[in-house]
Parts: C-alpha cells; structure tokens; sequence
C-alpha cells in the first residue's frame, strides 16, 4: 500500500483539499462490485439530512471551522443498501464539501470529504482523518464496496462544490444602483 497523497479538486474558485489512497482498493479477485446508489429522490433526501447535520450538530467535523460554515453532500450509499424510501436509511454515505461563511461574504476555508452520516438513534457523523491514518479510517468506516468511492473523488464532487457556491450567489444581496 502506498502512502496518502495529496489530490486538487478546484471548481467554482474553491480548492479543496482530498486525501487519496493509490492501489488499496479495487481490481483484486473477490473484491464486492460496487453498491449501487441510492435511488435520486432517496438520495436528495438523505444529501439534505446529511447538510443539515453537519451545518447545525456536528459543525466540529469540519476542523477548521471558526465562522458559520455551507454544506452541500451527495449520498453515494446507504446501509441498507436495499432501502427503497430514505426513512429506512440508518446510514447515509455521502462526499461531503464544507466551506466557512467569513464576515462580510467572503469564504474561508473549504474541505471536501466522505462521511458516514449515522441517522438512527443518536446521530453522529464519522469522517476519516487527513494523513497516514486515512485508509485505516475509510477501512473502518464505510464498507468494503464503498470504498473505491470514499478513497476517489467521483466526478460529481465538482457538482457539489459548485452547489454551495450558487448557494452562497442565490444569498448574497444585489448590488445597489449606482
């Protein structure tokens, strides 16, 4: 296995900042095909739960975070997988951007990750941490056919980067007349 190395995703002038893994996933015999993703409607249910968590419960997951932070996530499976209506999801995993509201309307600092979002009694959410200890985490938290997709940015994480930034345009207050 080699070591974590760092990966740039920019996209709607954030740049985020993305641990990957090389060669721990994938391609070996007897590996699980990867879980199919929730279906759209269950999906932009759970990617707003997940929003909504880490926005207003568990901000701290975000580690930089000092001012109001936007969120926008992309669920990219469920346990269970088979789940049909997103009230039986128990947990949502989902690529995760997170950028901080500075005073002003400016942004700070942004972060991009994947995270178990565990829905069913006493909500938490997991991420892994940034370094060595990445693909012990990713290991740890979400499960061998989901791996590939926490370990690799799919493309649609440019989707959700840019999501908060429109967000953050449909907020902002129009420029006064001259």
């Amino acid at each position: 296995m080699t070591s974590g190395h760092s990966r740039l995703i920019g996209m709607a002038g954030a740049v985020a900042l993305v641990w990957s893994v090389a060669g721990c996933v994938g391609g070996a015999s007897g590996d699980p095909a990867p879980a199919s993703p929730p279906s759209t409607t269950v999906r932009q249910v759970l990617d707003a739960r997940v929003v909504d968590l880490v926005e207003h419960r568990f901000p701290q997951i975000i580690t930089f975070h000092r001012n109001p932070i936007a969120c926008a996530a992309r669920t990219f499976g469920t346990d269970p997988e088979t789940a049909a209506d997103a009230s039986d999801v128990s947990i949502a995993y989902a690529w995760l951007y997170c950028e901080e509201e500075l005073p002003g309307g400016g942004t700070g600092d942004q972060a991009t990750v994947p995270v178990a979002a565990h829905l069913v009694g006493t909500p938490r959410v997991e991420a892994p941490s940034s370094g060595e200890v990445y693909p012990a985490d990713v290991d740890r938290i979400f499960p061998r056919s989901l791996r590939g997709t926490a370990i690799k940015p799919p493309t649609y994480v440019a989707d959700v980067i840019t999501a908060v930034a429109n967000q953050r345009s449909a907020a902002a207050p129009a420029p006064s007349p001259s």
